[in-house]
């Protein structure tokens, strides 16, 4: 009986560690893409800002261009690709 509750116990820290973790790089990736889009509203224009992260993209040679879901929920920073559609879509949104 002791057992169980230790595993019990030891299964519920696990899946609480690992559920902030994920709420943690979530929160960062979200504040990534309101740096950008305050970069923006502060008078930088998006097509240059796109040009820029090509450049960039161009220069790391990621080896995963467009990451599947679940490694992306491990990101601590969107992948690239994401910011420039992003910052696309609020170009167009202008």
């Amino acid at each position: 009986m002791i057992l169980l509750t230790l595993l019990l116990i030891f299964l519920i820290q696990f899946v609480t560690f690992f559920s902030v973790y994920l709420v943690v790089f979530w929160a960062m990736r979200r504040n990534e893409y309101l740096a950008d889009k305050g970069s923006v509203e502060l008078g930088n224009q998006p097509n240059d800002m796109v040009e820029a992260l090509s450049i960039t993209l161009e220069s790391t040679k990621e080896k995963i261009k467009n990451p599947p879901k679940l490694i992306e929920l491990f990101n601590t920073h969107p992948s690239i690709n994401n910011r420039i559609k992003k910052l696309k879509a609020l170009e167009m949104s202008r």
